[in-house]
């Protein structure tokens, strides 16, 4: 076989690559709903990594019922000729292949030809005859996009990735898996992530459990004391933290319409239109950070944080009405 390409979407979360990857993969198939209305609820802010991200991050692609996983260690993939022989055996079983690869060799990433570093990529396909792998990743502008590179391209980023950190140095297989039992919608799991939300409970992590983090609705403190601490800098604004933050809202909406559709929430429709103005609210707090960004002064930085303070109260009010009504 001289071409084949694995089926990919666009996903409809891809602050994060973890995002991107699952759900450009599994995206297209309904039964995901009621898995992906029960997750995604609380936030978290690593104060050890400096980011922001939805709960249970880590382990987000191991427990999600609709992939299949296979965690290789580097050294394995010797076995084959080169790396491109090991990305045409696993795309041509049907194994979209995950790892971390060195963006320096790669066009597209604003790190190309100029600095190394390695960052999750998503291989989904090949042409031997244009000589191109199709890839997925969060490119230069930070939109998680799906790209092209030729093989020497590949071979080389990858030559680069060998540390002694396992999550950098492992190879993994992914596979959709059509023979899950429909999932049904996780109602007690979705109230308990909605009160840890709303009261910023720390929520239990079995594998990063003494990285120290700020939960829930107190992520919405934390940005905006940084925001307020730093205006004589002017600081460039990390523009993830506020991607996510949409993303958050308009998954929301999309979990409260669904719960609705179910008749899990009773008289959703108020709680529904709420949840479309904080999603609309998020978004344009997320493009006044953009343009801050590029003409950056104090009037703006306020007027984002008033936004954010402002969303943070009105989520926590309709949390409140969400969870007395589910």
């Amino acid at each position: 076989m001289s071409k084949k390409i694995l089926e990919v979407h666009k996903p409809f979360l891809s602050t994060s690559n973890v995002y991107g990857t699952l759900l450009s993969i599994i995206s297209d198939d309904e039964r995901i709903r009621p898995w992906i209305y029960s997750n995604f609820i609380q936030i978290r802010y690593v104060i050890d990594w400096d980011v922001y991200f939805f709960d249970n991050h880590d382990f987000l692609i191991d427990i999600c019922p609709y992939l299949n996983k296979s965690t290789l260690d580097r050294s394995l993939i010797t076995q084959w000729a080169t790396f491109k022989d090991f990305i045409i055996h696993a795309i041509d079983n049907d194994f979209y292949v995950w790892c971390h690869l060195d963006r320096f060799h790669i066009p597209g990433h604003a790190e190309y030809l100029k600095q190394s570093n390695f960052h999750e990529t998503l291989i989904y396909g090949y042409d031997i005859n244009e000589n191109t792998v199709y890839f997925s990743d969060n490119m230069a502008d930070g939109a998680y996009k799906n790209s092209t590179c030729s093989f020497e391209n590949i071979e080389a980023s990858n030559k680069e990735v060998y540390m002694e950190r396992n999550f950098i140095s492992r190879v993994i297989l992914l596979k959709k898996n059509n023979k899950t039992d429909n999932y049904t919608i996780n109602r007690e799991y979705i109230i308990d992530g909605l009160q840890r939300l709303l009261f910023s409970k720390r929520s239990f992590d079995l594998i990063n459990n003494e990285v120290l983090c700020i939960y829930g609705l107190d992520v919405y403190h934390h940005l905006s004391s940084r925001i307020t601490n730093r205006k004589e800098d002017l600081p460039e604004l990390d523009i993830r933290v506020f991607n996510l933050l949409w993303e958050h809202k308009k998954l929301m909406v999309m979990r409260l319409e669904y719960l609705n559709q179910i008749s899990c929430l009773v008289n959703a429709q108020d709680l529904i239109e709420e949840s479309k103005a904080l999603d609309v609210k998020s978004y344009i707090t997320r493009n006044m950070a953009l343009k801050y960004n590029v003409k950056p002064n104090k009037d703006s930085l306020e007027s984002i944080n008033r936004e954010l303070i402002s969303i943070r109260n009105r989520e926590q009010i309709l949390l409140e009405r969400i969870l007395a009504r589910i």
